[in-house]
């Protein structure tokens, strides 16, 4: 079987990274993750749904707000992350952690300017000319965008002399939030995950700013 021909047949997705909405329950009563077996074709006709990190449907176009933080100091990578705060202008019980890596600009180039009473410092355009913005800790921004689930890398099994028994490798995919507008929303205080999450209420800026 080619390579092409068992990406069309079959695609194994960890509930661990992703949840799959379907109508039926399977009634599994054992502890630990498991894992689906679902076609592509399935998910591209609807009948399977992928659930992106935000907890929407990937594909939808959503708008999130939150804080460039830095991880945990014991983290190996210190490239900041964004903390999703509130989700379609509600907030989040507990904030979600997006990698810089997760967080791109549909394009490389668009326009400043007012859509819907709401300035943005950039929006995605064919022919603007103003780069995609750069993000420092501890600003707080928001965006409008969706979800998509892409691969990463070959899967490790792949490559000749990574397999080690015993062992299965995580999925060499994940999901990717593209935004096609930004504006930056103020500049925090918090500076790493682990200090609190900020609420609305400590957000005089941002009431101004949606009026």
């Amino acid at each position: 079987m080619t390579t092409h021909n068992f990406g069309l047949r079959l695609v194994t997705v960890a509930l661990g990274a992703f949840i799959l909405s379907q109508s039926a329950q399977d009634g599994s009563a054992d502890d630990g993750p498991q894992t689906r077996e679902v076609r592509v074709e399935d998910v591209q006709a609807g009948r399977v749904t992928i659930i992106g990190a935000l907890g929407k449907p990937v594909g939808n176009a959503v708008t999130i707000r939150g804080v460039w933080v830095l991880p945990d100091a014991q983290q190996k990578d210190q490239s900041p992350l964004f903390q999703a705060t509130h989700l379609e202008g509600h907030e989040l019980s507990s904030p979600i952690n997006l990698s810089g890596s997760q967080v791109a600009p549909m394009c490389q180039q668009g326009v400043s300017g007012i859509v819907d009473n709401v300035a943005w410092s950039w929006r995605a355009t064919s022919n603007g000319k103003l780069a995609p913005p750069t993000f420092d800790v501890g600003e707080q921004w928001e965006f409008v965008g969706f979800e998509t689930v892409q691969s990463y890398s070959a899967p490790y099994s792949w490559i000749e002399g990574l397999q080690v028994p015993g062992h299965t490798p995580p999925p060499a995919f994940g999901a990717k939030f593209h935004y096609g507008r930004a504006r930056r929303i103020s500049i925090t205080q918090q500076h790493s995950v682990k200090e609190p999450p900020l609420s609305k209420r400590q957000f005089p800026q941002y009431r101004k700013a949606a009026r």
